[in-house]
């Protein structure tokens, strides 16, 4: 797992951030963050940041397709579940 660090402005409490988000679940902390993203293009960065330091955070595992599997092969795949 990718770790960041949350800049404190200075405090010396680095704990902090992580005790305030405590008593939150994942789906709370997820929409905290949607919200954050939008009012606040900066938290927005940072979270893309994050996420291409680790390319397993864009990958996704569809069962039954191989590792050589292309676009057209996807295409053809997903062709009747598209709009």
């Amino acid at each position: 797992s990718t770790s960041t660090s949350v800049d404190t402005h200075g405090d010396d409490n680095n704990d902090e951030p992580q005790i305030l988000l405590e008593p939150f679940s994942k789906d709370q902390i997820i929409n905290l963050l949607y919200e954050a993203t939008d009012k606040h293009r900066d938290v927005a960065d940072q979270i893309r940041k994050v996420v291409d330091e680790d390319p397993t955070h864009r990958k996704i595992f569809i069962h039954g397709l191989g590792w050589d599997t292309t676009v057209k092969t996807l295409i053809a795949v997903f062709k009747e579940w598209v709009f």
